[in-house]
Parts: C-alpha cells; structure tokens; sequence
C-alpha cells in the first residue's frame, strides 16, 4: 500500500504542511488511481518503475482538466 503519511510536515500547532513536491504526489496517485481506476498496488508499481512516464501523464491530465 502506498504511504503518504511522511509527505506532511506538522508544525508547532499540529497544522500538517505539504510542499509542492507532497502535493504532486498526491495528483499523480489520485490520476492513477481515481481517473484511470488502477488499484493502489498497481500504482505503486507504476511510480516505482516509471516515475517520469507517470508525472508527465498526470501532468497531461491536469492540463486537459484546467
């Protein structure tokens, strides 16, 4: 299962922070998991073994969205 639970930072008043890096990580499991339906397994295969492949399709879809 993919974890993204060390993708936030906490701050002193426990307000979780994400980076843009955290953020586009988020994008690209949701566009593989809720737009294309692939299953959390097969997306972490797919960033794993094709992490540029993966970004630029999700980036795609982001500008066909937008």
């Amino acid at each position: 299962m993919l974890k993204i639970s060390y993708l936030c930072k906490l701050s002193s008043n426990k307000v979780r922070q994400y980076s843009e890096k955290d953020i586009e990580q988020i994008r690209l499991i949701h566009n593989l998991v809720k737009v294309r339906g692939f299953k959390l397994a097969a997306a972490k295969k797919i960033i794993n073994s094709n992490r540029d492949g993966a970004d630029k399709k999700a980036e795609r879809n982001k500008t066909k969205q937008g």
